[in-house]
């Protein structure tokens, strides 16, 4: 949910304004984007977080307990040089991320990119190489690579073409708040046949720039509906982040859909009424 705040919060963000640019020619920048998302995180998290906690309930622990973890936590009072360090890198790269709202130079993906290989410097690294590669998940990585492969095959042999065809309509003859909404949770319905969600925006976004432009809307309003709600691929556990939890062993695949079900419907409701809002303030027109 939270990855829905900047272009930079999900490798998704940025794929999904790279087809807006290369389909139609219209740039998001950064600080639009943020418009665009900072408030439907704003109002979907607090009530995503009340569901997941009535839905499974809160781990009861005693305070002793409690305080023996806070007691083993190594917190000191001032921050050290490493720490200073990634700070300010943080703020630098969050810095040139804005900046690239008018200066085109801060590629988005150029400034993390750069971000990233600064933790690495001799004698300023932040983390070893080694320590990284330990960290890689590799199950969850060749899964989801798999899965990106199977959606890039079904666009190449035309399958992709037949699931549109069969679930989207080529135009809908609702108020932009129900197109959006009906569009949001098709993308939902389509996460269950395709459940990794880098390989379902090359099968959506031809078929969601086309929808716009036969209802004559601005495809910055279906594309945009598309990026936010495909962010939130949890109805089952297949998708990068919940794969990663998963995983650990904690949760059954079949708990998840208890919660994600209710947020999922809570997230497109949320984008359906707050993107068109958006998308007009910000000047784009169809």
């Amino acid at each position: 949910i939270g990855g829905m705040l900047t272009p930079a919060g999900s490798s998704l963000n940025l794929m999904t304004l790279s087809f807006i640019e290369s389909l139609t020619g219209i740039t998001v920048t950064f600080l639009q984007w943020m418009f665009i998302g900072v408030p439907v995180v704003l109002v979907v998290m607090p009530i995503a977080w009340q569901i997941i906690i009535r839905v499974y309930g809160i781990v009861e622990m005693d305070k002793a307990r409690i305080d023996a973890f806070i007691d083993e936590l190594d917190v000191p009072e001032k921050m050290d040089a490493k720490e200073k360090y990634v700070m300010i890198l943080m703020i630098a790269m969050f810095t040139f991320w804005i900046l690239g709202s008018w200066f085109p130079v801060f590629n988005i993906t150029l400034v993390a990119i750069i971000g990233f290989t600064l933790l690495f410097l001799p004698n300023h690294e932040i983390i070893t190489w080694d320590e990284f590669v330990s960290s890689v998940s590799w199950p969850a990585f060749f899964l989801v690579g798999t899965v990106i492969t199977i959606g890039g095959a079904l666009v190449q042999n035309g399958v992709s073409e037949w699931m549109v065809a069969t679930f989207f309509p080529q135009t809908i003859n609702l108020p932009m708040f129900g197109v959006s909404f009906v569009l949001g949770m098709l993308v939902f319905i389509m996460l269950v046949i395709v459940p990794v969600a880098p390989a379902l925006i090359p099968i959506l976004s031809g078929p969601f720039v086309g929808i716009a432009a036969n209802m004559g809307i601005s495809p910055v309003l279906t594309m945009m509906t598309m990026g936010l709600v495909v962010a939130n691929c949890y109805l089952l556990p297949l998708d990068t982040v919940p794969l990663l939890t998963y995983i650990t062993g904690y949760y059954k695949m079949v708990d998840m859909p208890k919660s994600t079900v209710l947020i999922q419907v809570f997230v497109a409701l949320v984008v359906a009424l707050w993107v068109p809002i958006a998308v007009g303030i910000l000047g784009f027109s169809g």
